[in-house]
């Protein structure tokens, strides 16, 4: 599904306005206020005199000299700068004969360094005035690079590296390709840059789960099967376990591969652990009973197994990758799907209307909301610096479909990627790029 927009305007503001601190408190800039009025009553609009500072009689603010309106908003072309004035940049109009002297000076030049930006999509960076609603290299914010792509709106165009995928799905990847599990049964994969999409694995049952290591990919198959595929030369399929109840999130290390099993009723999930080479009807229980009910997301970190359930209002639990006892990291969470381990912090994905990105202490302890009241989030990952996630309801947050955060307190600021189509899938990130499963049956990236 793809919302519609009836002009381009929409999503330069929601890309722009999107560009705050992730507690996402707003702030009131102020507004044009007319000190004089037409015989109706209302400001006509219409040119006036221009008073002697140079600014438009008709108001109290945004002319050339003027006071900016507001605290950092002018007429026109006019920048605002740090001492609170507006004045025309350097080489630019005055703002039209309204808003500047008669003679058409361009006024005084914006300082080299911290001036203010007036005008929609514009944005401050590194002394310069420039546009981010269209700018490839700062769009949406400072430095913000969009690679090969355009900026559209304040969002850097996302390209399609392969059209094959068929929702549902799951997506990882490595240092040169995406592979991700698929609605007809199949596991795929593509290279990161595009190109040919390669069918690895066939004949399993609405596969979920997905994993890679440097010669295969696992997947998790809803027919109780855990199998792999050799990601180059021939297609062949190995079957590492069977009679598996529902099994649905994996992961694998070193030696081993692991799966969650949502199966059915209270108490009936497990976390299973099977070595690479394959365990038959015998893989090893880590975990069974409540706090395994409802999986989510599992991840390996080190020696510990993390995973989210939703059993007890939300838990985050881990437990030795070798097996012992359990510990739950974090409870009363909500709705926790997606998690991510960078360092010693977790970063979650809570699932819902007024939906969070939260971050918790891998040690245990209180969570703490990194952004909230998003639009039904349920995939996500990090790369140590920002987080990055899907929103499955887009058209709620007017056509975001990718979002990021940064990770840092304070200074934290969340910003759209990607508009347009409903996610489908997971989300994963390298140096550069961000990929995720879309629900047109594309895989997409675009520049992080």
């Amino acid at each position: 599904m793809r919302p519609s927009f009836s002009t381009a305007i929409v999503p330069a503001l929601v890309a722009l306005a999107s560009v705050q601190a992730c507690a996402h408190g707003t702030e009131d800039p102020g507004s044009f206020a007319p000190t004089s009025s037409d015989d109706s009553g209302v400001d006509s609009g219409a040119p006036s005199a221009v008073d002697a500072a140079g600014g438009d009689a008709r108001f109290a603010c945004g002319g050339v000299g003027q006071p900016c309106c507001g605290g950092n908003l002018c007429h026109g072309a006019l920048v605002c700068t740090p001492t609170g004035v507006c004045v025309a940049m350097p080489g630019g109009d005055d703002g039209g004969a309204a808003d500047g002297p008669a003679s058409g000076d361009d006024g005084p030049s914006l300082p080299e360094a911290g001036g203010g930006c007036s005008g929609q999509g514009m944005l401050s960076c590194g002394g310069s005035c420039v546009d981010g609603a269209s700018d490839p290299k700062n769009c949406g914010a400072c430095g913000h690079d969009c690679l090969t792509t355009a900026c559209n709106a304040g969002v850097c165009d996302s390209i399609a590296i392969s059209s094959q995928f068929v929702p549902p799905g799951r997506l990882t990847i490595d240092a040169t390709g995406a592979y991700f599990t698929n609605g007809d049964g199949t596991v795929r994969s593509v290279p990161l840059a595009g190109g040919t999409t390669a069918t690895l694995a066939q004949g399993l049952s609405q596969p979920m789960g997905i994993a890679v290591d440097a010669q295969y990919a696992y997947a998790a198959s809803q027919d109780g099967r855990i199998v792999r595929a050799p990601i180059a030369g021939t297609p062949t399929l190995d079957v590492l376990a069977t009679a598996q109840p529902t099994p649905y999130a994996l992961a694998v290390d070193a030696t081993n591969v692991y799966w969650t099993n949502r199966a059915s009723g209270a108490g009936n999930g497990s976390l299973m652990a099977c070595a690479k080479g394959g365990c038959a009807s015998a893989p090893t229980t880590l975990v069974s009973g409540l706090h395994v009910q409802e999986p989510k997301g599992l991840v390996v970190a080190g020696a510990s197994l993390y995973w989210t359930s939703l059993n007890f209002g939300g838990e985050l639990n881990q437990v030795p990758t070798t097996g012992g006892p359990m510990t739950t990291v974090g409870s009363g969470l909500g709705y926790p799907y997606e998690i991510a381990i960078s360092g010693t912090t977790a970063v979650m994905v809570l699932y819902g209307q007024g939906g969070a990105i939260a971050t918790l202490p891998t040690s245990g302890g209180t969570a703490t909301n990194l952004v909230g009241g998003q639009s039904f989030p349920t995939e996500g990952t990090t790369d140590g610096t920002s987080a990055y996630w899907t929103l499955t309801v887009p058209a709620a947050q007017t056509g975001a479909t990718l979002m990021k955060c940064t990770l840092s307190g304070g200074s934290a600021t969340t910003q759209v990627l990607a508009t347009g189509s409903q996610p489908a899938g997971s989300v994963a990130v390298d140096a550069t790029w961000v990929y995720w499963l879309s629900n047109d049956g594309t895989v997409r990236k675009t520049a992080k």
